[in-house]
């Protein structure tokens, strides 16, 4: 997917105070037709709110979220609003989306990321779903009158309560005020009733004609299933005609909607993040003396060392509970905190190569993924300085060297803690996977970055 960020704001295109750029943010679909009906909303959300605005697919397949995140950010937007585009609560999006928020923050200093809600049941929202039902009835019109006719509400099933009820609600509010006999619900998958279910309910109840209404911004490739779904009940009721309205697509109470949740962001309205933060460590640091004929001059005069290799560094925790990957080791020297750590080479990694994870295992768990590219991003800005980028093959991470002789050096040292390592250029590629641990796999790649770096820039 190919993400174009526009052009930056004119006098004749004046920014929201606060903001500089939107990124819509999509529920993962085929790459083609979902990002077109997703970016189809950006004219009128920018005419709307005199705003720079793109979309992408929350997804790490053709387009990840974090490339489209650096786009924006290399384009130089550093205000920017996340805006995911669910008409359901997904706790997994979320946190894949605070995931790839961290990976950003540790990667650029001062930007100004916020996130807004959901779209949920907005009053625009039902707007919009009447209105497709109302389209859907006028383009075939069999003059049976509305209180005669069942509104079936489709939604996509899962495996959360609240959001299955949430649908309920949703119908509820779509039924009041309005003249339809019935306004019932049904689910596309995962729980009941199911479309088939519903529309036969429907036709118990009475009804004389129906309309299938998706609760979808966009239907993608659910949308031929449910039509299917959808022609096998009329097959066996041909009495009864059954309609299939459109999708919310970009209807006007779509664009409300969002220009509402944008707003509910500014004033600080947003979603709560819940973070599972690890135990607070001790602050123990492991010393080790000095053999002052193998130090530089900046570091002699300091306790003895011995030639045995350091054994593992506890875990340290900042104030914010989170690892302080700086000072975990050696000197207290604030230009060089790896210098022990370097001399005494630090343990390698562990008997058995730590090899990056298959695509299949990313794309099964990107939401962990996201979480450790972000902590592996953190600990090696920390520990070295160098920048991260993203790899475009999935179980990597990229580290940005200063020179080509310095990646080289770096790769050949790298190996010999038993971590595989890859050169592109100037840039390094370490492996990350979703199920990578902080006391383990995590700490292992920044310790192993970090004392080489600390070789090549302090002792070469």
């Amino acid at each position: 997917m190919s993400i174009q960020p526009l052009p930056r704001s004119t006098p004749d295109f004046p920014a929201v105070p606060l903001l500089d750029g939107l990124l819509l943010l999509g529920p993962a679909g085929q790459p083609g037709a979902t990002e077109a009906a997703y970016r189809a909303l950006l004219p009128a959300l920018q005419m709307r709110l005199r705003l720079p605005a793109t979309a992408c697919l929350l997804e790490f397949r053709e387009q990840p979220i974090l490339g489209a995140f650096q786009q924006l950010i290399d384009a130089g937007y550093r205000r920017l609003l996340v805006l995911p585009l669910a008409l359901e609560y997904d706790d997994n999006q979320h946190t894949a989306i605070f995931g790839a928020l961290d990976w950003e923050r540790a990667r650029n200093l001062g930007l100004d990321m916020r996130y807004a809600r959901g779209l949920g049941g907005q009053p625009s929202l039902i707007a919009a779903l009447a209105a497709r039902a109302a389209e859907a009835l006028a383009a075939d019109d069999r003059g049976i009158a509305a209180a005669e006719t069942a509104l079936l509400v489709v939604g996509r099933g899962g495996n959360d309560p609240e959001n299955n009820a949430a649908l309920a609600k949703v119908a509820r509010l779509l039924w009041e005020g309005r003249p339809y006999g019935w306004v019932e619900t049904g689910y596309y998958c995962q729980t009941q009733p199911d479309i088939a279910t519903a529309l036969a309910r429907c036709i118990c109840l009475g009804a004389r004609q129906i309309v299938v209404v998706p609760y979808w911004l966009h239907t993608g490739r659910s949308g031929p299933h449910i039509l299917a779904q959808t022609m096998a009940v009329q097959a066996h009721h041909p009495h009864v005609p059954i309609h299939v309205a459109a999708s919310l697509g970009d209807h006007a109470g779509v664009i409300d909607a969002l220009v509402q949740q944008v707003g509910a962001a500014l004033t600080g309205n947003q979603p709560r993040r819940v973070d599972h933060q690890h135990g607070a460590g001790g602050s123990h640091r492991h010393r080790r003396p000095l053999v002052e004929s193998l130090l530089p001059p900046r570091y002699r005069g300091g306790p003895p060392v011995s030639a045995a290799p350091m054994s593992a560094a506890p875990l340290v925790y900042d104030e914010e509970g989170r690892v302080a990957w700086d000072r975990m080791w050696g000197s207290d020297d604030p230009a060089s905190p790896f210098c022990e750590l370097a001399l005494a080479g630090g343990p390698p990694h562990r008997d058995v190569l730590l090899e990056p994870v298959t695509p299949a295992a990313v794309q099964a768990d990107w939401v962990g993924y996201s979480r450790v590219l972000a902590e592996l991003t953190r600990g090696i800005s920390l520990t070295t300085g160098l920048r991260t980028q993203l790899s475009s093959a999935l179980g990597w991470i990229g580290v940005q060297c200063h020179s080509e002789a310095m990646a080289l050096w770096l790769l050949r040292a790298i190996v010999v803690e038993n971590i595989s390592v890859r050169r592109e250029g100037s840039v390094l590629y370490l492996p990350a996977g979703p199920a990578f641990r902080l006391e383990h796999e995590i700490k292992n790649v920044i310790t192993a970055l970090a004392k080489t770096c600390h070789y090549w820039q302090e002792h070469r």
